[in-house]
């Protein structure tokens, strides 16, 4: 659902589903796809589809207003999780060249 909020947002910002689109490097067809299953999921419209280019609706608006809110504090909250992941995506790679044959060294967790 937050992918579907941040494309939303994305709408909103570009004022377009070709600028959404553009903006998260997806389709126009995707951006379609997620907003229409975003407002299934709280079962209500939030464009106004009768002009073109499609805009928000005022409950799109209010919508939009939490998205940004959730998203920000989604973000916040990241660096605070990361020490508790099963997972790292740190990792380094290194060569030696003062070996007497080159090596590769791989620190880290993936």
């Amino acid at each position: 659902m937050l992918d579907d909020l941040r494309a939303l947002v994305e709408f909103a910002h570009a004022g377009s589903i070709a600028g959404a689109a553009d903006r998260l490097f997806r389709t126009p067809s995707a951006i379609t796809r997620q907003v229409q299953r975003l407002e299934a999921a709280l079962g209500a419209e939030l464009l106004d589809r009768s002009v073109k280019p499609p805009r928000l609706n005022s409950l799109g608006a209010r919508v939009l207003e939490q998205a940004r809110d959730l998203l920000q504090r989604t973000e916040k909250v990241k660096p605070r999780l990361r020490p508790f992941s099963r997972t790292s995506s740190r990792l380094t790679v290194w060569r030696s060249f003062k070996a007497p044959q080159a090596t590769w060294t791989v620190t880290g967790k993936v």
